[in-house]
């Protein structure tokens, strides 16, 4: 666990480094940010994360000694992240190599999404909120924690009416997982919650019928999925999202609803106070989620979907709520002491009490120094 916590403090730090106004070292401390939480995921053994043994390691392995189309011809993965192992095995048959390389594209994504964010919300909350409830998911769900990033940062480019570089983000994550495919009604919900044209009892039946319309196809996701795979229309590599994932909602599933309602009712305070329409945003999306999550009891895929809308919402929201209080120096520092307390503990509870995603204890067969 310490090996963790210096490795979130030492980020911190050098986000907060990377806000001084001379641009040489401004740019070295963003690159220091990304850097630091990548290096100790690049180093881990192979049993840090399932996915490591369950896709990286075969798709190594079928990697050596194939060209390139060969090897894209024959493995079973999104091309997206294909594309990123094979290279990887090209510099070295060394695992490692493949995961360091996921996690800096990832690194690199949240510094980016933070940095973008940084004139409305603070750099180093974005980041916090990165490290306490994103990162150890991104050490085991890799292709889905590309994919999510590039959906954020492609949201907040949406947001900001950048829709070329948007859509482009958009198709990328695809490339690395294809439930991005379900993140659709969230950009919907977004411009919808934008138009100035849309009154705004209009704009909440609007958005109730798309949060009902998500609930239907996610619902219908796997029958789909399985009647797809059975006709031979889509690979069977698909039906791995639904035959292999299972959640123990007995662990997890009080605590989680807890800190997910705690989080929304924020959200719903942040915006009655300052009718921030990101802040809404990530209240609907943050409200999705806990259907998801609610509904995932009872079909164990919509788990994995929530991934998108939670993640999302707590990296674009969660910083807003410090917006919602007096904005004099004790007050943000007691709210932002009471946020970061908030997930701290939704860290230890779910990644160190429980378990979950397999992250700790922390193993590298590299640097031993890190088996703290």
């Amino acid at each position: 666990m310490i090996i963790y916590i210096i490795t979130f403090i030492m980020t911190i730090l050098c986000c907060k480094m990377a806000q001084y106004k001379n641009k040489y070292i401004r740019g070295l401390f963003l690159v220091l940010t990304a850097l630091i939480p990548t290096i100790l995921a690049g180093v881990r053994a192979s049993t840090i994360g399932t996915d490591v043994e369950t896709y990286v390691l075969p798709q190594l392995d079928l990697a050596k000694g194939q060209s390139f189309f060969e090897y894209m011809a024959s493995c079973n993965i999104e091309i997206g992240y294909a594309i990123l192992i094979y290279f990887s095995s090209i510099i070295s048959s060394d695992y490692h190599i493949a995961l360091f390389f996921t996690q800096l594209i990832m690194s690199i994504l949240v510094v980016k999404i933070a940095y973008s964010q940084r004139k409305k919300v603070s750099m180093c909350l974005t980041m916090i909120v990165y490290l306490l409830t994103i990162y150890n998911y991104t050490l085991n769900i890799m292709r889905q924690g590309i994919s999510i990033l590039l959906i954020i940062y492609s949201l907040l480019m949406f947001n900001d009416k950048k829709y070329t570089k948007s859509i482009v983000l958009f198709i990328v994550a695809e490339l690395f997982h294809n439930s991005t495919i379900l993140c659709i009604p969230a950009y919907y919900i977004l411009m919808i919650i934008n138009s100035t044209k849309i009154s705004e009892s209009s704009k909440k039946i609007r958005i109730s019928l798309i949060v009902i319309t998500l609930l239907f196809l996610c619902l219908i996701f796997e029958p789909v999925t399985l009647f797809l795979v059975n006709h031979g229309i889509i690979p069977y590599r698909y039906y791995a999202y639904i035959d292999i994932y299972t959640i123990d909602h007995t662990n997890i599933g009080i605590f989680e609803s807890i800190f997910k309602l705690i989080i929304i009712m924020l959200l719903y305070y942040s915006n009655k106070v300052r009718n921030n329409k990101l802040t809404y945003f990530s209240l609907i999306i943050l409200i999705c989620d806990f259907a998801l999550f609610s509904l995932s009891s009872k079909v164990t895929i919509l788990y994995r979907i929530s991934y998108s809308y939670s993640m999302a919402g707590m990296l674009i929201g969660v910083p807003y709520i410090i917006k919602a209080f007096k904005q004099d120096k004790a007050n943000i520092l007691i709210s932002n002491i009471g946020i970061i307390s908030l997930l701290l503990l939704y860290w230890y509870r779910m990644f160190i009490q429980i378990g979950f995603c397999q992250t700790y204890p922390y193993v590298s067969d590299i640097v031993k120094l890190f088996n703290l």
